[in-house]
């Protein structure tokens, strides 16, 4: 499971480049965090989690903020995306 998830990631990280939303190379074990935070069951032990100084650095928090900022790009593209609005409704949550 472990590398499947590690291929997908490079593999949606890669996608993301080709179009132009390029991330530093720590965003690959940044975007691997969120995607154990998003296992975790309930919302009181991810934000405990993020809140967590030892878990979560600034900078880590920063480049997951880009992540999905740029995600969101992709998706909302006017030619190649699909008009999506996914990510920005979470966020507006």
């Amino acid at each position: 499971m472990l590398h499947h998830r590690t291929h997908l990631i490079t593999e949606i990280i890669a996608r993301l480049a080709i179009q132009g939303h390029r991330l530093p190379k720590l965003a690959s074990a940044v975007v691997k965090k969120i995607w154990l935070l998003l296992d975790m069951t309930t919302n009181g032990v991810r934000t405990m989690t993020v809140h967590r100084k030892s878990m979560w650095s600034d900078e880590e928090l920063l480049l997951a903020t880009m992540f999905f900022i740029k995600l969101d790009m992709h998706f909302m593209h006017p030619v190649r995306g699909k008009g999506e609005t996914t990510v920005r409704t979470w966020a507006m949550g």
